[in-house]
């Protein structure tokens, strides 16, 4: 009677590292010795791979094989933000209204429509159209100020018509006394 041969088994450990050497996760697969074994890689959530591990595909041996994936942890940046300002200035730089500013994400699209200012007028357009970028975008609204009129040189015609309706009043008893006169002599 034949005693049956023992059937040789082996291991397949495969360890997942930071970049410092700390395991993050360990598997283990058994086979047959001579049997054919495939490991794939499984991510990791918040690191990524760093380079292509050795030794993913063979065959199992009498023993370990073991089998090192590298990970390095993924940094992530803070979101960055864009600023854009809206400076109101007068033909000669002067500011004649507080900055409007704004934040946003790069990419993300701005609008503005510039405000009417007493006294001044937009030169050029009246809109501004950009897009936020990482860091800050200055615009300045030129306006030109608007010459007023003076009341002292517009008259006023309130003091006109009183002016006439006391001639023309005056005229008419004038003329109503001299009649009176004519017909008494």
């Amino acid at each position: 009677q034949k005693i049956p041969e023992e059937i040789k088994t082996g291991k397949v450990v495969v360890i997942y590292e930071d970049e410092n050497g700390k395991v993050l996760k360990r598997e283990e697969s058994v086979g047959n010795v001579g049997q054919n074994y495939k490991v794939e890689i499984e991510e990791i959530d918040g690191y990524e791979l760093v380079g292509k591990p050795e030794k993913t595909e063979g065959k199992y041996i009498d023993g370990t094989i073991e089998i090192k994936v590298k990970f390095k942890k993924i940094v992530v940046s803070p979101a960055t933000k864009g600023t854009i300002v809206v400076k109101y200035l007068d033909e000669e730089g002067n500011v004649i209204m507080e900055d409007t500013i704004k934040e946003g994400t790069p990419g993300e699209d701005f609008y503005i429509k510039l405000p009417e200012i007493d006294g001044y007028k937009i030169i050029g357009d009246d809109t501004i159209k950009a897009q936020f970028v990482d860091g800050k975008l200055v615009f300045n609204a030129i306006y030109e100020k608007i010459e007023e009129c003076k009341e002292d040189n517009i008259p006023d015609t309130g003091d006109i018509n009183i002016v006439s309706i006391a001639i023309i009043f005056i005229f008419s008893i004038y003329t109503i006394f001299r009649k009176i006169n004519i017909k008494q002599i």
